[in-house]
């Protein structure tokens, strides 16, 4: 099982009147640990860190205030290379 929390700037850059490319920087604080069971055995282990998080992505207006936002993030914590792709849906007011 694991956990973080991160925090990161967004770099906006307009490419139209509809469209919005950006970028993103910022750092994961994250916590794992395992447990694995076997008969008269038990192995647990524990791990923390910190890492940057890195991401690109674009986004549409189609309404004032209303927007979707496709995004690519990537962090590379203690070895493990993590990804994401999300699609969002935002509205503001």
């Amino acid at each position: 099982k694991g956990d973080g929390i991160g925090v990161s700037a967004l770099g906006l850059l307009p490419v139209s009147e509809r469209w919005m490319l950006h970028g993103r920087v910022g750092m994961v604080s994250w916590d794992t640990e395992a447990t694995l069971e076997a008969p008269g055995i038990v192995v647990s282990t524990e791990n923390s860190g910190e890492d940057p998080i890195f991401g690109i992505g674009a986004a549409v207006h189609w309404e004032k205030g209303a927007f979707a936002r496709l995004e690519y993030n990537y962090l590379e914590a203690d070895n493990a290379e993590l990804s994401s792709l999300t699609l969002s849906i935002v509205w503001t007011f």
